[in-house]
């Protein structure tokens, strides 16, 4: 019974033991089982996660390693030495060399090379090889299509960056600078590249690096685009290496489980659970082992020249690198400067305090950009510039746990910038001399070529047999284009200089562009070409501002337009909006049908002396100024240009001005009632057509149109059939095809319903009888194309009306017979005063004899002659007769006419000449010279070379006239 007893106890225990056995196993396996697979996912999501974390820190840390160069290579291509160096100055190349030899970039030497605008090599400070001057990248930066290149120059010693930058000159890219940083990337991606864990690509637009292994699989955690550099950097975990990590942790829990297998009957209620909680021991272990090494990522650069630092803001502790001591003079562990942030604090200049607290406050709060500089004191005692750049580390609150970032000293850039604004400051006094010198150049310049105009002129009114007339009208045109040809170079060079000064007066912008589109249609018509005026849309009559400079703009581009146009038309059109009260926007537009502008060479077209091509000089001519002096003068007048071409199809010039209201502004309207009138226009040309028809139904007259002979022969039947009577007047042109306007006139004067319509020839081609030839045709009026707004006006009133004026027309009416209707009365000769003596003082011979002549031409005769200011007082002392007005040349030798002005006015020519009429005669055309001969005493100024109409008006303002007897 007991032995029964025992066995069943026995069997009991047995079976308990299997149960507590099997149970544990059972529990066991699942627990293995469960922290395999906790273990495999913590593991692999905390590498991926600290991978993340050191991928921000080396992208951090590339980026502000590229882009703090960058920033220095901007500054250093600022420099005037390197800007004439690539623009091929006067600068030396021994002068760049002193310059750049020994020059240091963040506290060291490296190759530097300068290549020009034509991808030529012009200086290089190392005997390294160049990089490859035909490379694509260079060809992008110097034409402008990206701001900087980041790419690598691969040596034995490794792959080092090369950085290029623009050097430019006003705006515009004249050359490139290219430093290669010998920093090879083995050096800045140490700990990286060196450790089994992780690998980096390093990517750009001319930038390939990459130090991942062959048959290697690594998962990308992380992409990265760096700043502004251009680059992405890639950061790669290499997870066989990690799988491996995870396989053993693994094999050492199961280890473990069989252990306890054997021993659980003893340790199960002893030590049991301790063993299942190993496993996350060591994975505790491992977690902080990984970050420790997360601090060590710092040694990665402690070969850079940018010092780094990391802020565990929870802890308070700071690490500094050894280079970041360094820039403070301490050494890598000197106890001086702990890893606290007190340290900084310490360090930190009184006055930066404040700010810097504010900047670090803005970026873990705000998020903002955290770029600053700042003092701090050295070892030594000395205040140094440092640049700080960093980004913080925020959890998933929002609070920020970490900051890490890097410190570059900044003196040298400071100190640089100070060199920047001292030559900045020794420019402008170069910019005043240079404008002293324009001024002076204008009169030496201006003098003689007055000398050559003014002979030129004389003799053309002397008796010359045809040919010599032929010749000297030759010289003046010569003599002209030179003159503006100097004119376009002083208006550029008073513009770079800013003493181009625009008038304010009212001018009669209507009769402008109608006198202006008279003298470009010679032009035009020599090339057999249509000049086309449209001003239609102008409404007002007077308008404020610079007609001469308007007047500029128009030669310009109406110039190149016949200049570049072989066949076909030039048309000019205008249009004039009210901006508000006060003001108008003059819209303007030039259009030809020429050779066209290729879209790639449309941005060269307002840049100084340039052209679309170099073939374009030798056939066409021209210095490469006159769209960039367009362009500045429309700016100046507060509008804008553009232009808009297709090669081979023709251009369009579209600029803007703002004008301001004339006082007497004020609709144009004929003197004759033109909306009685029914006109009939007639040319093959439906951009002419338009025109016309918008001028005169603008002014209220009904317009019939026609595009051919026999269009218009309809026309006339069916208005005849309509009102029995025939149209009053008729506009024809007279190249057309088939039957020309000569021949429709003809049909019209001899048809028996027609033949009282007015007609009216308009031509493009002008030839020596034409209005002979017309006026026996039976047409009242011929003008050449394009006709003016006036001509029109003049030619209804003297037409319709068919009064004395039309009758006193031989043979018909004509723009020159209009124009001496209109010039009649100014050309009168002035009746002087009696007795008008007049003096001038003038040292060039030459201008001497020009002067006399052309006031003998306005009947003054009575002129003494002097060479210099002091013979001027000579005279003035000694002579018995008092004189009515001195003309004062400026620049004269022994005494100007500034200081003889001067001297006048103080009484030493007599008390009686105190107050005697002077006026100016000076070449000069910058701003301030009116003034100044103001401030001398001087009465009024005229410019250089004299013209007759402008000195005639001048005289007439200080002269005394012959009182009219009265009847």
């Amino acid at each position: 019974m007991a032995n029964n007893k025992l066995s069943t106890q026995l069997s009991a225990n047995s079976a308990f033991l299997s149960f507590v056995v099997l149970s544990l196993l059972l529990s066991v396996l699942v627990s293995a089982v469960f922290v395999g697979f906790t273990t495999d996912k913590n593991m692999r999501q905390y590498e991926i996660n600290n991978a993340k974390t050191e991928a921000k820190l080396s992208a951090s840390y590339i980026q502000q390693f590229v882009e703090t160069r960058l920033q220095l290579l901007h500054d250093l291509a600022k420099q005037p030495m390197l800007v004439n160096g690539v623009m091929g100055s006067d600068v030396s190349a021994a002068s760049l060399s002193d310059y750049l030899d020994d020059y240091h970039l963040v506290g060291k030497k490296h190759p530097i090379w300068l290549v020009n605008i034509a991808s030529e090599l012009v200086y290089s400070n190392s005997e390294a090889e160049p990089p490859d001057l035909n490379a694509p990248w260079l060809a992008q930066l110097l034409s402008e299509n990206v701001a900087h290149v980041v790419t690598l120059n691969t040596l034995q010693a490794g792959d080092h960056f090369l950085i290029a930058v623009p050097v430019k000159y006003n705006g515009f890219t004249e050359g490139v600078m290219i430093v290669e940083f010998r920093y090879s990337l083995a050096e800045l991606f140490q700990d990286v590249i060196n450790s089994a864990n992780y690998g980096v690509t390093l990517n750009g637009k001319w930038l390939d690096f990459s130090s991942l292994m062959s048959n290697t699989e690594y998962l990308s955690v992380a992409t990265l685009a760096l700043g502004n550099t251009g680059l992405t950097l890639n950061y790669h975990l290499n997870m066989q290496l990690i799988e491996q990590r995870v396989m053993a942790v693994i094999i050492k829990i199961a280890s473990s489980i069989l252990i306890s297998l054997l021993v659980a009957w003893i340790v199960l209620y002893l030590v049991g659970h301790r063993l299942l909680l190993d496993p996350y021991r060591r994975l505790a272990t491992s977690e902080r082992a990984i970050k420790l090494s997360e601090e060590r990522y710092k040694v990665a650069v402690a070969g850079s020249n940018d010092g780094l630092w990391d802020w565990d803001i929870k802890a308070g502790t700071v690490y500094y690198a050894p280079r970041y001591k360094e820039l403070l003079g301490y050494s890598s562990y000197d106890e001086a400067f702990p890893n606290t942030f007190a340290s900084f604090e310490n360090a930190l200049h009184p006055d930066d305090k404040e700010r810097v607290n504010n900047a670090i406050e803005r970026h873990l709060k705000e998020r903002q950009l955290y770029d600053i500089e700042y003092r701090l004191r050295t070892k030594s005692g000395e205040y140094r510039f440092y640049r700080a750049r960093g980004t913080a580390i925020w959890d998933e609150h929002g609070n920020a746990t970490r900051m890490a970032g890097s410190l570059t000293d900044v003196t040298e850039r400071i100190e640089i910038n100070k060199a920047l604004e001292l030559a900045k400051h020794q420019a402008e006094n170069a910019n005043k001399a240079k404008s002293e010198f324009l001024a002076s150049m204008s009169h030496e310049i201006r003098t003689p070529m007055n000398g050559v105009l003014g002979m030129l002129n004389l003799l053309q009114t002397s008796e010359l047999s045809k040919e010599q007339l032929h010749r000297v009208n030759v010289a003046i045109g010569s003599a002209n284009a030179l003159l503006n040809l100097l004119n376009d170079i002083l208006d550029f060079s008073k513009i770079d200089a800013g003493k181009l000064e625009l008038e304010f007066i009212e001018f009669d912008l209507r009769t402008l562009l109608g006198e202006f589109a008279e003298a470009a249609a010679i032009q035009a018509h020599q090339k057999n070409l249509e000049l086309i005026l449209d001003i239609t849309k102008v409404n007002a009559q007077t308008v404020m501002g610079d007609p001469n400079r308007l007047r500029q703009i128009l030669y310009n581009l109406v110039g190149n337009a016949i200049k570049f146009t072989s066949h076909g038309e030039v048309v000019i059109k205008a249009a004039l909006e009210l901006k508000d009260s006060d003001k108008y926007i003059l819209n303007c537009e030039v259009n030809d049908t020429g050779i066209g502008i290729p879209e790639q060479q449309q941005s060269k077209l307002f840049k100084t002396f340039s052209q679309v091509d170099a073939s374009t000089t030798r056939k066409y001519g021209g210095t490469g100024l006159g769209l960039a002096i367009v362009k500045q003068l429309c700016e100046l007048m507060g509008g804008s240009i553009e232009v808009s071409s297709l090669e081979g199809k023709g251009s369009s010039f579209k600029f803007s001005l703002v004008l301001g209201c004339g006082s007497g502004a004020k609709a144009s309207i004929p003197s004759i009632d033109i909306s009685k009138l029914h006109i009939l226009i007639v040319d093959d040309n439906k951009t002419n057509l338009d025109v016309l028809r918008g001028q005169f139904e603008f002014w209220g007259a009904r317009v019939t149109e026609a595009l051919s002979a026999d269009e218009a022969m309809l026309a006339c039947k069916s208005y005849f059939e309509t009102y029995q009577r025939c149209f009053d007047i008729a506009f024809l042109d007279m190249q057309m095809p088939n039957v020309d306007g000569a021949q429709l006139g003809k049909a019209i004067k001899q048809h028996a319903d027609f033949h009282t319509t007015k007609l009216v020839m308009m031509t493009s081609m002008n030839h020596q009888g034409d209005a002979s030839y017309f006026a026996e045709l039976g047409f009242a009026g011929y003008f050449p194309k394009p006709a003016t707004t006036s001509d029109l006006l003049d030619a209804l009133s003297i037409v319709v009306e068919g009064g004395d004026a039309l009758e006193q027309a031989t043979p018909l009416v004509t723009r020159h017979y209009i124009q001496t209707l209109q010039t009649h009365a100014t050309n009168e000769q002035v009746k002087w005063a009696k007795n008008i003596k007049l003096l001038l003082a003038e040292d060039n011979q030459v201008n001497q004899i020009v002067a006399k002549s052309t006031l003998a031409k306005l009947g003054l005769t009575d002129v003494r002659i002097v060479s210099n200011g002091q013979e001027v007082l000579t005279i003035l002392n000694e002579s018995e007769d008092s004189f009515t007005a001195i003309l004062m040349d400026c620049q004269m030798p022994e005494l100007d006419g500034y200081d003889a002005t001067k001297a006048i006015r103080n009484g030493k020519a007599g008390k009686h000449n105190t107050r005697i009429p002077i006026i100016a005669m000076t070449a000069n055309a910058m701003i301030g010279d009116r003034e100044k001969c103001i401030a001398a005493g001087m009465d009024d100024y005229i410019t250089k070379p004299i013209v007759e109409a402008n000195l005639k008006t001048k005289l007439r303002a200080w002269l005394p006239e012959e009182k009219e007897a009265e009847s």
